[in-house]
């Protein structure tokens, strides 16, 4: 289990911080790209965020041949910009 949480721009007077929605999206993405290639196209993907207004949950699934599963989410707010990355990897 791996957990990528909130980054905060330190060039923000206190108080007025914003976290960098960009990277999450960008880190993302990236793991999203890297599983890919290694599990194989993912069985389920399900992304809330581009039209949530508010909370969301985006998630992929990859089931493997093989045994091995990941599960990438990343949670967060439209409203306050917070975001959180989850990566779950496990074999059965």
């Amino acid at each position: 289990m791996y957990e990528w949480t909130e980054i905060q721009e330190p060039d923000k007077p206190s108080g007025q911080s914003k976290t960098d929605t960009k990277k999450f999206q960008k880190k993302f993405d990236g793991l999203k790209k890297q599983l890919t290639s290694k599990l194989g196209e993912p069985s389920f993907v399900e992304i809330a965020s581009d039209t949530a207004k508010s909370n969301f949950r985006d998630g992929i699934k990859w089931l493997s041949g093989n045994g091995n599963k990941a599960y990438l989410f990343m949670l967060g707010s439209n409203s306050t910009d917070y975001r959180k990355i989850r990566l779950a990897i496990y074999k059965e």
